[in-house]
């Protein structure tokens, strides 16, 4: 089956609203050769505390910078990004794969994006800048609208 671009965004729209972060709900598709052969979200490794359960035992308000700041410094340590969770989670190589993510992947995962080999990345919502970074190492990057709602 051929899926056209924007079902496999809106289908990465859909795996965003498993994420239990506070902040920002990310999710992730990839595919290759027709088949969705990953899925992944951005979370805390399984067994672990997830960030709305931190959130809510800290009292962290997402509208106050302070609160944020310490959020970003949990994340950093305790959060896997939706589009690593997908590559670790894949039954198969992701080389030459097709990703599908809601957010425009950090620098740390457009790193990994590209030495893991991926052919294409597709977002809706342009954050880091990475984009260049990856057509730079020969990643196609697109930007892509989606009938459906980020939330």
């Amino acid at each position: 089956m051929k899926f056209k671009p924007e079902t496999l965004m809106d289908m990465a729209v859909l795996v965003s609203r498993e994420s239990k972060c506070v902040k920002y709900q990310v999710g992730c598709v990839i595919e290759k050769d027709g088949r969705i052969i990953a899925t992944g979200c951005n979370g805390t490794p399984a067994g672990a505390l997830n960030c709305c359960d931190v959130s809510a035992s800290k009292g962290w308000d997402m509208s106050k910078s302070a609160d944020r700041l310490k959020h970003r410094e949990w994340s950093d340590v305790n959060e896997i990004h939706a589009e690593m969770n997908a590559v670790m989670t894949a039954s198969e190589s992701v080389k030459g794969a097709n990703v599908y993510v809601t957010v425009e992947p950090c620098n740390q995962c457009a790193k990994n994006l590209v030495q893991a080999g991926v052919k294409s990345v597709t977002f809706i919502q342009s954050k880091s800048g990475s984009g260049v970074f990856m057509s730079k190492h020969g990643v196609s990057v697109y930007g892509i609208k989606t009938c459906l709602l980020i939330g």
